[in-house]
């Protein structure tokens, strides 16, 4: 515990280190969770996110499989 009197720099997201796999998606998840039910303004652009990015992961997808014949 520092007693020089200078406050706790506190926690920095830059510095907690998340790998992929499922501890990752569930730090997502998890984070996700917290701004959707915290801040209702956000929840359409969170929905739109969402399906944005499920339609553009879809399309890479299928990009992918097309140029690998």
């Amino acid at each position: 515990m520092k007693t020089n009197g200078s406050p706790h720099p506190g926690i920095s997201m830059h510095n907690i280190r998340v790998g992929g796999g499922a501890a990752g998606f569930l730090f997502v998840a998890g984070s996700m969770l917290v701004f959707f039910l915290g801040i209702p303004a956000i929840r359409w652009f969170l929905v739109g996110s969402i399906v944005l990015g499920s339609g553009i992961a879809v399309a890479l997808r299928l990009l992918h499989k097309h140029d690998s014949n």
